[in-house]
C-alpha cells in the first residue's frame, strides 16, 4: 500500500450571548469545519441557556452538534484501510442545577445524553489490547450503526483563593455501541447485532483532588480516582482429545460483552 495523504483543515466559531428574557440568558453558537482530504464541509449549531433561580442558584441546559473529522494521520493502514471516512457526529443534550453556598462551596448536579452517528469502523482485539503492535494479534473489526452515552454527575468544588482548594465528583454513566456486524478472520457475522456495552463503559466513577498552596512558589497536590471495571470478553483454555489419543489445548472466547452465541459463531 503506497498512499501519501495531503490536505487542509479549517475551523471557525461564532457565538452571541444575550439576555433573552430576565432572568434567562441565552448563547447561540455556530461552528464551521472544513477538511479537504475527507471532503467535510460541516456546520454545527449550538444552544446554551441559563436561568437564574436566585443570586447563587442557576439552572443550565444545552444542546449542540459536535463533528469530529479524522486526522490526516488516522488512516488505519495497519488494518488494511486505504481511505478516509466522513466525520463522526455527536449530538449533545445536557441539563444541570448549580448552587454556590456562602462558605464558597459550589455544587452542581448534571444529566447528559449523547447520540453518536456516522461512526468509522473500529478495530479491536479479543485480548492483549495493550500490546505494542495489537494489530498483529487476534484482531477483529466492528461495524457500528451508532452509539449512545448517558449519565448523571454530581460535582463539588471549594476555591476561595486560599491555601487549600479541592474538588470532587461522582458519575453514574452508561455507554452502549449499536453494533451492526463483526468481522473476524475474513468472515462477517451479523447474528446478535444491536446495543451492547461500549469499550470503556464504566458504571460508577469517583474523583477527588486536593491542592495545598503554602506560598506562591509551591503547590502540593493529591489526586484519587476510582471506577468500576470495563466490559471484556472471557478467554479460556479448552481441551480436546485427538484421534491418536493426545490432548490439544485451544484458546476459546466467551460471550462478546454479553453478545450471545458469538463464541459459537467464530
Amino acid at each position: 500500500m503506497n498512499i501519501k495523504p495531503a490536505g487542509t483543515r479549517f475551523g471557525a466559531y461564532v457565538a452571541n450571548r444575550f439576555l433573552l428574557l430576565s432572568p434567562l440568558t441565552a448563547e447561540l453558537g455556530l461552528r464551521y469545519d472544513y477538511a479537504s482530504y475527507t471532503k467535510d464541509k460541516l456546520f454545527s449549531p449550538r444552544i446554551n441557556l441559563v436561568y437564574a433561580l436566585g443570586k447563587q442558584t442557576f439552572l443550565r441546559s444545552g444542546w449542540g452538534y459536535f463533528y469530529q473529522s479524522a486526522g490526516i494521520h488516522e488512516i488505519r493502514v495497519e488494518d488494511g484501510e486505504d481511505q478516509f471516512y466522513p466525520a463522526e457526529l455527536a449530538e449533545h443534550w445536557a441539563v444541570g442545577l448549580e448552587h454556590v453556598f456562602r462558605n464558597g462551596i459550589l455544587m452542581r448536579l448534571e444529566g447528559y445524553y449523547k447520540a453518536l452517528s456516522h461512526l468509522r469502523p473500529d478495530y479491536r482485539n479479543w485480548a492483549n489490547s495493550t500490546e505494542f503492535f495489537p494489530e498483529l494479534l487476534d484482531r477483529f473489526k466492528l461495524n457500528l450503526n451508532g452509539a449512545e452515552s448517558k449519565g448523571l454527575e454530581f460535582y463539588a468544588r471549594y476555591d476561595r483563593g486560599g491555601k487549600i482548594t479541592w474538588w470532587a465528583s461522582y458519575a453514574l454513566a452508561s455507554v452502549r455501541d449499536n453494533t451492526r456486524s463483526l468481522v473476524y478472520q475474513g468472515i462477517e457475522y451479523t447474528e446478535g447485532s444491536g446495543y451492547y456495552p461500549g469499550r470503556y463503559n464504566q458504571r460508577h466513577t469517583i474523583y477527588f483532588d486536593l491542592n495545598y498552596r503554602p506560598n506562591r512558589n509551591w503547590h502540593f497536590n493529591l489526586a484519587w480516582q476510582y471506577h468500576t471495571g470495563w466490559p471484556y470478553t472471557d478467554q479460556v483454555i479448552k481441551t480436546r482429545t485427538l484421534p491418536d489419543g493426545s490432548t490439544q489445548y485451544d484458546w476459546m472466547y466467551g460471550e462478546f460483552r454479553g453478545w450471545d452465541n458469538i463464541s459459537a459463531m467464530v
